[in-house]
């Protein structure tokens, strides 16, 4: 019946016979089959139950587990295959590696299938306990084996085939009746077996933390116990091993005075340590005991990124000392800012806990001129005045920085059109005024510098052209100008600091600076049009795109710069071709 019949028919069907039965048929019928298969009869025609789904028997159980271990074994078939779907090569004159990766991401979907059978699975005894582990070792042992040419990653799993494998340790313990402590080493000695395969990290700290309390608790105790045994004592003394994470994950729910212990020992090595030791002393209202942890804390960020020079909040930016943002740092950088601030109040320095105010909000709110501008605004009329104006200057460039991309480092832009920008933004309505005068003056310069027009100083001059052309007529006055500078421009600096940037130079009313910028254009222009020299591959349509941009900005500029090509470049046949396409030559 089920060969012919869809699953919706044969549904019907039953319903059907049921009916007919009546209640002594249906007795007979429970009667007459398996006892599993009479529960889920009864279960299925008590009307107080028909909603719920009916548990699987045991056997329909072990059909399930058979099957989602078969999707498994269907993905560790290929492992041994040089040719299999885990083997790539990114150039053919290069050896294929193993892509560890792409292995765990099949295997993560057959461990979504077992993960919620393992419960009753050992609650059933399905499998030997030693199970799930022999099946960690033959698939490190499988990579293990791949040919010593081929290259090869360690495979980590995902989190639920890591999950999966804890899940059936812990359940096979706590069924045999053995301690926590017993299967933390066994879990160990399986880690310390594989050479190839590792375990999610999170979701090995992220199991530990969700136990019961109660469980948490007798897992704290046996991780105690272990730390005492030689062959384990490296592995706690490691500050980034998966089982110190899980010590301090359960050393701050029940045992915050080790907790704040372990924070101190352990702060040098990693800087975000310091910040409950900090809050602890700011509660206890110990301030001087949250400077000194404070200052270590400093100390170790910005180690971890650089030399020991001490930081000077007052006149230099946090940003400026990061190497890099790493995504994780940043709301912790914030929260140090903050508990600076606070300890910085309690201990009486009103103008320190001021700057680090100002610091936060130009490290978490950098590129939002807005926010900055209304801190500044603020603070350059407050008694941390001075320390504000010389932060200005520092977030001035690091905007500048920004918007024509990231210098080589120690030749940071200064005295830029940017800095004069964020000068006037956060000035009085003057200012604007100001502003559009020192702009005028600028271009001025631009046209009598002709080095302006090379090298990091051109990007300068494209951003601007480029944010006058999207905030004044000329986007539609000189649609061909708009788009190459856009093309270009686009290569540099953020979104979100170029949005800010034009939003400012639009309140600025920078429409009068047009017909400037355009009369420079008519005399300087050609010092912006790339050199066909610099095509790459003999293709031109930059210099074709420059060309239309010139011929609309003044045609006989665009003659000037073809007769100057025609003696330089009359033999690259791809450039006039290119032209003559354009209806340019």
């Amino acid at each position: 019946m089920a060969s012919a019949l869809t699953q919706e028919q044969v549904e019907a069907v039953l319903d059907a016979m049921f009916r007919l039965l009546g209640k002594a048929g249906m007795e007979r019928l429970e009667s007459s089959v398996d006892r599993e298969s009479a529960q889920v009869l009864k279960g299925l025609l008590e009307p107080h139950r028909r909603k719920a789904a009916p548990e699987p028997t045991d056997t329909k159980f072990a059909l399930r587990w058979q099957e989602a271990w078969a999707r498994w074994h269907d993905a560790t078939s290929d492992l041994g295959d040089e040719d299999g779907p885990y083997v790539y090569t990114e150039h053919h004159w290069e050896p294929p590696y193993f892509d560890g990766s792409a292995f765990a991401e099949r295997l993560e979907e057959a461990a979504a299938m077992i993960a919620p059978l393992i419960e009753r699975a050992c609650a059933l005894k399905i499998e030997e306990d030693e199970f799930f582990r022999e099946e960690l070792l033959a698939i490190d042992e499988e990579i293990g084996g791949l040919p010593e040419w081929m290259a090869s990653e360690e495979c980590t799993l995902g989190p639920v085939a890591t999950s999966c494998f804890l899940t059936w340790e812990w359940r096979v313990g706590a069924g045999s009746g053995v301690g926590p402590k017993e299967v933390l080493e066994g879990i160990g000695t399986t880690r310390q077996a594989l050479r190839n395969v590792s375990l999610d990290s999170d979701a090995f700290v992220k199991f530990f933390s969700s136990l019961p309390s109660p469980a948490q608790k007798a897992t704290l105790q046996a991780l105690e116990k272990l730390k005492d045994d030689p062959s384990w004592r490296q592995r706690f003394a490691q500050t980034y091993s998966d089982w110190h994470k899980v010590e301090r994950a359960l050393l701050s729910r029940h045992d915050r005075e080790a907790y704040l212990r372990d924070s101190l020992d352990r702060l040098d090595d990693e800087w975000t340590f310091g910040l409950p030791a900090i809050e602890h002393a700011v509660a206890r209202k110990d301030f001087q005991q949250a400077q000194d942890v404070l200052t270590r804390t400093i100390a170790s960020l910005l180690r971890s990124r650089e030399s020991g020079r001490p930081w000077l909040p007052e006149v230099e930016l946090i940003e400026d000392r990061l190497v890099f943002r790493a995504e994780p740092d940043q709301g912790d950088i914030v929260k140090l800012l903050t508990l600076a601030a606070t300890v910085s109040t309690g201990l009486g320095d009103g103008n320190r806990a001021c700057v680090f105010e100002l610091q936060k909000v130009l490290y978490s709110s950098s590129e939002d001129w807005d926010a900055v501008g209304a801190a500044f605004r603020k603070h350059l009329v407050s008694p941390i005045e001075k320390q504000a104006r010389v932060l200005l200057g520092k977030w001035e460039t690091l905007m500048a920085q920004e918007s024509f991309g990231w210098s080589t480092p120690g030749k940071a832009p200064h005295d830029t059109w940017v800095h004069e920008l964020i000068e006037a933004g956060i000035g009085d309505a003057s200012a604007a005024g100001s502003f559009r005068t020192r702009l005028t003056k600028r271009l001025d310069t631009f046209d009598g510098d002709l080095g302006a027009f090379t090298g990091v100083r051109r990007i300068q001059i494209i951003v601007l052209v480029d944010d006058l052309c999207t905030v004044t007529a000329l986007k539609k006055s000189h649609p061909l100008l708009a788009r190459v500078v856009r093309s270009e421009a686009s290569r540099f600096g953020s979104d979100r600091v170029r949005k800010a940037r034009r939003a400012w130079m639009k309140r600025a009313g920078v429409d009068p600076v047009t017909p400037v910028l355009l009369d420079i254009l008519k005399r300087r222009g050609p010092r912006l049009v790339p050199d066909p020299a610099s095509a790459h591959g003999s293709r031109y349509d930059e210099q074709v795109a420059w060309i239309q941009a010139m011929r609309e900005v003044d045609a006989d500029v665009a003659r000037r710069i073809l007769a100057r090509w025609q003696s330089a470049h009359g033999r690259r046949r791809n450039l006039w071709a290119a032209l003559s396409r354009a209806g340019t030559d």
